[in-house]
């Protein structure tokens, strides 16, 4: 029902003027403008789908990325250098060249429509990480600071960042990594991070969430104090100093505001890569549909015939 009816049934006087006070008035228009929030519960694909073969490029791609990023400076290239001097690469090849791609391509099609044949989707949605879960800390750990983030992901042998989308989980690891300092939730998991120290997000951020501190590592600054989840706030012990006569009381600093988590570098640059949000998180995706990861360069995934693909 709109305002505006709303507003018709309430009493009036006989010049046309609202019976109610100015602020029940208020607290009326009030209540018809607020909108309950509802949480968005994400759904992951069914494990048991068949997978979409890659396509001749990806396959040709998988082959030779390494030497393409060898050739054009190693560890220092951008992944969209990469992306767009394999594009090149792949538009110079002739039909020859590019043969035993496409025929791996067109038998592994050939079976994955069979598979789809016989493939039989769950009844009901595969239910996915909650963002909107801020979890209690664990026992001797502090927080959660909401909105804030700790720098620098702790990784794992394979040289990838290490995140769970299971809030225990990531704390039990956490426990067992002794450089880790504490957690920071993202939109696509529970990060473990190496720093001790919050630092203040803008709300709504979608790279720090929340953070949550280990035992004896709690650090968080004047800002961040009033952002703890209960309410409660740290405040800092003033310690007693005996003055003499040749005491003079040395003025504080001022403590310099910390600089919100960077999201996804962006380039102004016209190349043949875009960016492409996938389930809320930004990756690239070249002119031949394969998806990147644009903090590590790894190929994560593809758009085959319109939908993506997950390695």
């Amino acid at each position: 029902m709109s305002i505006a009816i709303q507003l018709s049934n309430l009493g009036t006087t006989e010049d046309g003027e609202f019976t109610l006070v100015p602020t029940d008035l208020m607290d009326t228009i009030q209540s018809l403008l607020s909108k309950p929030k509802s949480r968005k519960t994400k759904v992951k694909k069914d494990p048991s789908k068949p997978k979409k073969p890659l396509n001749a490029y990806m396959r040709w791609l998988g082959d030779n990325r390494n030497a393409i990023k060898e050739s054009l400076g190693g560890e220092d290239v951008k992944p969209k250098q990469v992306l767009v001097e394999a594009g090149n690469q792949w538009k110079l090849l002739d039909e020859d060249a590019k043969k035993p791609f496409v025929e791996a391509y067109e038998a592994e099609k050939l079976i994955y429509a069979e598979k789809m044949l016989a493939y039989s989707p769950p009844s009901s949605p595969i239910e996915d990480y909650d963002t909107g879960e801020t979890p209690d800390a664990p026992e001797a750990w502090n927080g959660p600071f909401v909105w804030t983030f700790l720098t620098k992901c702790v990784k794992g042998e394979d040289g990838k960042a290490l995140k769970f989308q299971d809030f225990d989980e990531a704390v039990s690891r956490a426990n067992e990594t002794s450089e880790c300092g504490g957690i920071t939730k993202t939109t696509t998991g529970y990060s473990l991070r190496h720093g001790t120290k919050t630092k203040s997000n803008a709300e709504g951020s979608r790279s720090g969430m929340a953070s949550w501190l280990k035992p004896s590592t709690i650090s968080i600054t004047k800002k961040d104090s009033s952002k703890m989840l209960d309410g409660k706030t740290m405040k800092p012990v003033e310690k007693k100093v005996k003055k003499t006569k040749a005491f003079k009381k040395k003025e504080p600093e001022p403590e310099p505001e910390p600089e919100p988590e960077p999201e996804e570098e962006s380039d102004d640059e016209e190349l043949d890569v875009e960016e492409v949000d996938i389930n809320g998180k930004k990756y690239y995706k070249d002119a031949n549909g394969i998806v990147y990861d644009p903090e590590s360069g790894d190929e994560v995934g593809a758009f085959v015939d319109g939908e993506y693909v997950a390695n």
